[in-house]
């Protein structure tokens, strides 16, 4: 079906459902109505034709008053039978006409009253007649305006007749009363009809309202679960492509350690470089994705700019060197309310984008406070960006001057992930720049008290620290894959470590058993996802019940689920995210084993 006529056809269905609705509700009202004017009615016709029997002692009365009352009953007894079902009159056609009938038979008998009752000769009873009449008129064309044909039904027989008695009497007064009844019907109906109008708006209007936040609800409904399986999504790509792209990794180091002093190291070397960008890349990809899913939580704290400033230094230097550019990360004694970590992402992607399009000069980062905020500067004197380009700087993929998206200038992600990282912080970012003449990216950030500070010393990150020579002498590794096995034992056995390999929880646990007392395993290289849908980190946390002297556990991962982290941050073991470099790795090795 073409969109168009798609939308044309989803547009008719929900106005009649809304037009269903509505007529539904108006029929509910008129039987509400009428069943709780149903006693002050009985009581007005008793009353009246108590008095008129009373002035005219005619047995006529006593008929209308068994026609009136008879009528009365059955439509509370319809009335009440109705209002206890789930369906409405405007539901079942046949019990509409039967309610009108009744309302309209109603009609007739009021205004057969006049007819009847109206007594020439006494003005005073007259009048008293026509009096009641019009007021049991005028009530029954307010409860019965939610449905024009029950207005139409009572207010057409009562008013005829009515007028009809009027002129059947002769006389000129009795004219002149007729003509002002015709016209008081006239002006009733007019109104009745402007009633029902503005209440069937109100109904229309309630629906609406109410249809919408309906569809909000379903749209929000829609919308977390479309996050939700963006997040599964991002889970199972994180492990099922970070899984062959950490093999690939780790089979590269070794090949490149293996290829040195010979010709071919070179190619390992570039094939080694290649990597290291794609997974640079499918990690930024996937933080990214994190971002967007909500995934990514900020734990705000105390800040001391001055480690995460020594890191920018230490990551950055060599960098900034070998192009001949001069990198200047100021000395700060300032304090700021961040996330430790998050923080240094934002600027660590600020300064990588600064020596990224800096070709003479250098890049400087610095921070100042100015009355209740702290700037911190990302200045640099490269080529700067046109008032037009600013806008789109922080889109994803959007890079400046590289239209043969060269890989070695990245995805063009890091400018996006500070912007979100920059909402998700609360850290506004200024961003002034001149083609020609570099740029500046100014982040501002709330300051830490006095208190604070004292009461909360963190540190930033400062990077993985380097490889330590005591490595341990034997490791397991636990690993479903084969190909991961292989890389990690070959790179262990280039620097001297045994291993022992097992692709299942069970193989682990019988050659744990079985190891030589002289010559444990001191280190267990576990993934957490196994096959048959065993859990690493479940098999790790249960083997200190069942050894004296378990081995220290170093967890690799793909998982990016958070509730997989959150397990994963709630253990006492090292935790590596695929894929591991050989230098994270021999530098986890050594850590862990200190």
């Amino acid at each position: 079906m073409p969109r168009k006529l798609a939308e044309t056809a989803l547009s008719a269905t929900a106005a009649t459902t809304l037009n269903r609705r509505v007529r539904r509700e108006q029929w509910a009202l008129l039987l509400e109505s009428n069943q709780s004017a149903s006693p002050a009615a009985f009581v007005i016709a008793l009353i009246f034709w108590l008095a008129i029997y009373h002035q005219l002692s005619d047995p006529i009365v006593l008929v209308w008053a068994v026609l009136i009352h008879l009528n009365q009953l059955v439509r509370y007894w319809w009335v009440r039978r109705h209002s206890q079902s789930t369906e409405m009159p405007e539901e079942r056609p046949r019990e509409a006409i039967f309610l009108l009938f009744l309302l309209g038979a109603n009609g007739a008998v009021w205004g057969a009253a006049a007819v009847l009752f109206l007594p020439v000769s006494d003005v005073l009873v007259a009048a008293f007649v026509v009096v009641v009449t019009l007021s049991i008129h005028s009530g029954g064309m307010t409860w019965m305006a939610p449905v024009k044909a029950a207005v139409i039904s009572f207010s057409v027989p009562l008013t005829a007749l009515l007028t009809l008695a009027l002129i059947l009497q002769g006389e000129t007064v009795y004219w002149v009363g007729g003509v002002l009844i015709f016209l008081y019907a006239m002006t009733s109906w007019k109104y009745a009809m402007q009633h029902h109008k503005l209440l069937t708006d109100s109904l229309v209007a309630r629906y609406e309202k109410m249809a919408l936040a309906e569809q909000l609800a379903r749209q929000v409904e829609l919308v977390e679960l479309a996050s939700q399986e963006k997040t599964l999504f991002l889970a199972a790509a994180s492990h099922d492509l970070r899984q062959p792209l950490h093999a690939i990794a780790l089979c590269s180091a070794v090949l490149e350690v293996s290829l040195r002093h010979t010709p071919d190291h070179d190619t390992a070397s570039r094939l080694l470089k290649s990597i290291h960008l794609l997974g640079t890349s499918f990690d930024a990809m996937l933080d990214i994705s994190r971002l967007d899913a909500g995934t990514v939580h900020a734990a705000v704290v105390p800040v001391p700019l001055q480690s995460g400033f020594e890191a920018l230094n230490n990551v950055f230097s060599e960098q900034a060197g070998e192009r001949g550019l001069e990198l200047r990360v100021r000395s700060t004694d300032l304090w700021v309310r961040s996330d430790a970590e998050l923080l240094q992402r934002m600027l660590a992607n600020l300064v990588a984008n600064a020596l990224k399009y800096t070709h003479q000069g250098g890049v400087v980062v610095v921070a100042r406070q100015r009355q209740e905020e702290i700037w911190i500067d990302v200045r640099d004197t490269g080529l700067g960006m046109a008032s037009d380009q600013i806008e789109h700087i922080f889109d994803e993929f959007y890079q400046i001057n590289n239209p043969g998206r060269d890989r070695s200038k990245g995805l063009g992600i890091g400018l996006a992930i500070v912007d979100r990282l920059s909402r998700l912080l609360e850290h506004p970012i200024v961003v002034r720049s001149r083609e020609g003449h570099g740029s500046l990216f100014r982040l501002v950030l709330p300051p830490a008290s006095a208190e604070q500070q004292h009461a909360c010393q963190p540190v930033l990150p400062t990077g993985n620290a380097a490889p330590n020579a005591d490595l341990p002498e034997r490791v397991m590794v636990l690993d479903d894959d084969e190909d991961v096995r292989y890389a990690i034992a070959t790179l262990l056995q280039i620097h001297g470590v045994k291993t022992t390999c097992v692709g299942s929880a069970n193989e682990a646990w019988a050659a744990l058993q079985s190891q030589p007392l002289d010559d444990p395993h001191a280190v267990l290289l576990c993934d957490v996802r196994l096959a048959n849908g065993k859990d690493g980190l479940d098999f790790s946390s249960g083997l200190a019940a069942k050894m004296d002297d378990p081995p220290r556990v170093i967890l690799l991962t793909g998982e990016t689920a958070p509730a997989s982290l959150q397990r994963l941050r709630e253990s006492d073991f090292e935790v590596l995210f695929k894929p591991v470099s050989a230098h994270k790795l021999m530098a986890a090795l050594a850590q862990v084993v200190r």
